[in-house]
């Protein structure tokens, strides 16, 4: 008995006749699959609205903080310049560590595979073509 119920409230809800035009359950879906994607494409249109306006308001202040950075591009230079001059003027010599660093870079230069044959033919490249510069110089 209550299998019949339940088989007629079934038969109701996915077939419906209004007239001659009987409205079956594909009929609701489509409604309903219509009504859900009203609905979020009015989210979407919203959201994207409101992503267009907060990435605008980023752009706006990261161009205006460059245009601020930029106008204080000449007082940060001349600050460090004075900076560094006041600590490096009255520091004392500091020949050997120059001379360290100069240790240090031969060590990365050996490194290179035929770096002593190829500094040869560089610093051989540099004479032959300062010896032509100067054999034109002074041939005119």
């Amino acid at each position: 008995m209550i299998w019949d119920y339940l088989s007629q409230f079934w038969d109701k809800l996915t077939s419906s006749t209004a007239g001659a035009i009987e409205y079956g359950i594909d009929y609701f879906q489509n409604i309903g699959n219509a009504v859900a994607g009203a609905i979020g494409n009015f989210f979407d249109a919203i959201f994207h609205s409101i992503n267009d306006f907060i990435v605008y308001i980023a752009w706006f202040f990261h161009s205006l903080f460059k245009i601020f950075i930029l106008i204080l591009a000449p007082f940060h230079f001349i600050i460090v310049f004075v900076k560094n001059f006041l600590i490096y003027a009255f520091q004392g010599s500091n020949a050997d560590e120059i001379v360290l660093e100069l240790s240090k870079q031969k060590e990365i230069l050996n490194t290179i595979p035929y770096w002593d044959i190829l500094s040869k033919v560089i610093f051989g490249s540099f004479v032959v073509f300062f010896t032509i510069q100067l054999i034109k110089f002074a041939t005119k």
